[in-house]
């Protein structure tokens, strides 16, 4: 099969609760765009395929994996077979993730295999009021002090294996709070192919909290997402974070998804 092909099954079978995956692009472009990364590879099995983002991250090996799909729609694999079969292509101590529906049919066979789960939320953001402090805004990495003071933050709320600052560019603005050399807080934001935009990280310093710092940086952010041209910006809320879904509902997002995340050490 050509990557289009590909691209066009896989766009088709996510469509679906049974087969859906949050690592797929909402497009086919974007999905023939993230195929063509190095660091992506199809695996194939008889009659399904699946699709492996393998990569290193502070010497801990990943791989985020896409399907089984099945290769003709309206059809059923041995999902079991086909399972096996992808996590056999995996090297030992890969931590192999899936992002899936709750609904999806490998949830069980995952559970089965020993992988841990975590419920998590995809919201659709609105527009917000303007942030009245003053926000700075990075389409390159920050200075060496603020990403000295972000990657501490990034530890402290547990997101340990992004690096902030050296995935700082055009497509992932990074916007900040700062007042007297300190960082009071941070958002990260994406750019899809496709005009899809994401809200990747905000993070408050605890000092600082309950002073709309929050949703002045989510409003900075939607705003320069959508003005270079993304029609939709999306966030995951993990279901650690409940709490956050009131502010969500009350900034007047939209819940879109319930999904899981499931992980396993190969």
């Amino acid at each position: 099969m050509t990557r289009e092909e590909i691209a066009h099954l896989i766009f088709q079978q996510n469509r679906t609760d049974a087969y859906y995956s949050a690592f797929v692009e909402d497009t086919e472009t974007g999905i023939a765009g993230a195929l063509a990364d190095p660091g992506v590879r199809v695996a194939a099995g008889e009659g399904n395929l699946a699709v492996l983002d393998e990569y290193t991250s502070e010497g801990q090996a990943y791989a985020e994996i896409w399907g089984p799909y099945p290769l003709l729609s309206g059809t059923q694999v041995p999902l079991d077979q086909a399972l096996d079969q992808v996590l056999t292509t995996v090297a030992a101590g890969t931590v192999c993730a899936f992002f899936i529906d709750g609904r999806n049919l490998l949830r069980p066979l995952l559970e089965a295999r020993g992988f841990t789960f975590r419920q998590q939320t995809i919201w659709q953001m609105a527009a917000l009021p303007q942030p009245r402090v003053p926000i700075a805004r990075y389409l390159a990495p920050p200075p060496d002090w603020i990403a000295t003071q972000i990657a501490e933050l990034q530890r402290r709320n547990h997101f340990s294996s992004w690096h902030i600052a050296a995935t700082t560019g055009p497509t992932r603005p990074l916007f900040v709070i700062q007042a007297d050399g300190h960082v009071m807080g941070y958002a990260q934001g994406e750019l899809g192919d496709e005009r899809d935009g994401h809200l990747l990280f905000v993070v408050v310093a605890e000092a600082y909290r309950r002073r709309g710092l929050a949703k002045a940086l989510m409003a900075a952010l939607y705003t320069d997402l959508t003005s270079a041209g993304a029609t939709t910006v999306t966030l995951v809320q993990a279901a650690s974070a409940a709490s956050a879904a009131a502010a969500y509902q009350a900034c007047g997002f939209t819940q879109l998804r319930t999904v899981v995340s499931a992980n396993r050490v190969n």
